[in-house]
């Protein structure tokens, strides 16, 4: 697309500044693939302040061949956010390079990545934390169509005490370093617990009603994990669902202990 995007600019308003700039365009574009967008190895932006919305402007243009890419781009099938793993279809893009920060990046396709909007407007236009480190997975990238995270529901079983988001210890580093970084610059943690919070009642109120059918509640779960897992590997319901069946005391408790009946 970007071959496309500088002949373009050949008829636009700053042909001549986009025609000077064009081999250095393409080779921001060749640096950003061969780090794989991390801004921690990817250096700053030359373009200077006031000639940043001439890219910027690409990005949020009505005409040009990056439009219908673009808009390809927002119309995917996704049922999860893949920053969060909460449900619902991401319709917004996210530029995983901020482009006030790196504008000459603001029409290339790997940067824009699918993004719910709360997830959106936590990030804005963070990158790297206090040490230098990027903090965000990247969708394009990252190996994130893998297990990556596990929830510890703290006694007592009746009313959990704590809902405590982690990273699963087989993830290899430095993935899972990065996954822990992703975890807290998203507040991934926070917002998890609340959905816990409403999911464990739900799992007390199927405990209870599988208690008078045939089979056990794991086997319930086994059956439901894959098709939200088809959702996606990492979605909220699918690490809630894995950790549950992963929790051998928590399963016994559900299964053969006294229930709550104020549900």
């Amino acid at each position: 697309m970007l071959e496309l995007v500088i002949a373009e600019r050949a008829n636009g308003k700053h042909a001549e500044y986009f025609k000077n700039y064009r081999d250095t365009w393409r080779s921001r574009f060749v640096e950003y693939i061969d780090h794989n967008g991390d801004p921690a190895l990817i250096a700053t932006s030359a373009v200077p302040d006031e000639e940043r919305a001439r890219f910027i402007n690409l990005y949020e243009a009505k005409n040009g061949s990056q439009v219908p890419v673009i808009k390809a781009l927002r119309k995917n099938n996704l049922m999860c956010c893949p920053a969060c793993g909460e449900e619902g279809n991401p319709e917004t893009l996210d530029h995983y390079l901020p482009k006030s920060l790196f504008p000459e990046y603001s029409v290339h396709t790997k940067n824009l990545v699918p993004m719910c909007g709360l997830c959106q407007r936590i990030k804005d236009s963070s990158v790297c934390n206090e040490d230098g480190l990027r903090q965000y997975l990247h969708a394009y990238y990252d190996t994130i169509l893998v297990p990556l995270y596990n929830v510890t529901i703290k006694p007592p079983y009746s009313a959990p005490s704590a809902f405590l988001v982690s990273v699963l210890p087989n993830v290899p580093e430095p993935l899972r370093a990065l996954a822990f970084r992703h975890i807290k610059a998203l507040e991934i943690d926070m917002r998890f617990q609340v959905f816990c919070e409403e999911k464990y009642l739900h799992i007390l109120k199927l405990a209870t009603l599988q208690r008078t059918s045939e089979g056990s509640l794991s086997g319930v779960l086994r059956n439901i994990l894959p098709l939200e897992e088809m959702k996606a590997i990492n979605s909220w319901v699918a690490v809630f669902y894995r950790s549950v069946l992963a929790d051998a005391s928590l399963i016994d408790y559900l299964e053969t202990f006294d229930l709550p009946s104020n549900m």
